[in-house]
């Protein structure tokens, strides 16, 4: 896997045309796959856990990360480079974490519900954003705080 990633990374250390177009493709087509598996296997009898041991999901995954290491400037660079793309990926972490504990409460509070996925976006999205003003951000100005004057003290007591 440590190979596998020398690799990719020297593959993608410069912008080449042909790797642009592969990512530009790409990607987009690994995107829809991956949602249309995480839409379907349910519904095709699979657990909600083979959506992430599944080999078929895994190597949508493994295409996914491949196509965005080797994308240079293409519009799908430019779309992730949006502002709601951005923000998206600032609360990330905090989806990531209450997803499913939102999934799980909406399913018990309201089972067979025609807007209950929905819903659940919905609230992990301001959960996640409210979670993110209220803990991850203070907490990573904190730890760069407290980074920024360990190297201030290390510099004054070794000049």
């Amino acid at each position: 896997m440590f190979s596998l990633g020398l690799i990719i990374s020297i593959l993608t250390r410069e912008s080449h045309p042909k790797f642009d177009r592969m990512a530009a493709i790409g990607l987009p087509i690994f995107v829809i796959a991956y949602a249309t598996v995480y839409f379907v296997y349910p519904r095709l009898g699979f657990t909600e856990h083979a959506i992430y041991v599944h080999p078929f999901v895994l190597l949508i995954c493994a295409g996914l990360l491949l196509t965005s290491l080797a994308a240079g400037e293409n519009w799908v660079n430019r779309l992730l480079s949006l502002p709601p793309a951005i923000w998206l990926g600032e609360v990330s972490f905090g989806i990531y974490l209450l997803h499913r504990p939102v999934g799980w409460a909406l399913d018990v509070e309201l089972p067979h519900h025609p807007f209950n996925k929905l819903g659940a976006v919905a609230v992990t999205m301001i959960l996640a954003q409210v979670a993110h003003m209220a803990i991850e951000k203070p907490s990573r100005d904190a730890l760069r705080k407290w980074g920024a004057n360990l190297i201030d003290q290390r510099r004054i007591s070794n000049p």
